[in-house]
């Protein structure tokens, strides 16, 4: 369950990025940043356009950047889940709740297979060609 009011959220590569958007300094390794980047706002949550629209203009304090992510997030955070999204970051391999689809219906061995081996599942008429 989610906290009521969370005060920090603690993770390194959040005031890293807020440092680097609000100063417009790049780090050493973009492509690395990169990766990063897109790994901390889905962690988060957060939509990267959204995101930059705040920081860039107002320049806000970490603090304020912080309690905008999760004023943005009430409801969902909980530490099990910001644990995770900060050994994601420091570069461990994570698994999510959901990693195992013994239990979906109208999965074929060839498609649980490929999930084990490549992360995703092509479904196959999972939409008309009307609607695609």
């Amino acid at each position: 369950m989610a906290q009521a009011v969370m005060q920090e959220l603690k993770i390194d590569a959040l005031h890293d990025f807020w440092s680097r958007k609000t100063s417009g300094v790049q780090g050493s390794n973009p492509a690395d940043e990169w990766v990063r980047d897109n790994t901390l706002l889905c962690g988060l949550r957060l939509n990267l356009l959204e995101t930059l629209r705040f920081l860039m203009p107002a320049r806000p304090t970490y603090e304020q950047f912080e309690a905008w992510i999760i004023e943005r997030n009430v409801g969902w955070m909980d530490e099990a889940e910001l644990d995770c999204l900060r050994r994601a970051l420091a570069g461990e391999t994570v698994a999510s709740e959901h990693s195992s689809l013994q239990d979906v219906e109208g999965l074929s061995d060839a498609d649980l297979a490929q999930w084990e081996r490549d992360g995703y599942v092509v479904l196959k008429g999972a939409v008309s060609k009307e609607n695609a």
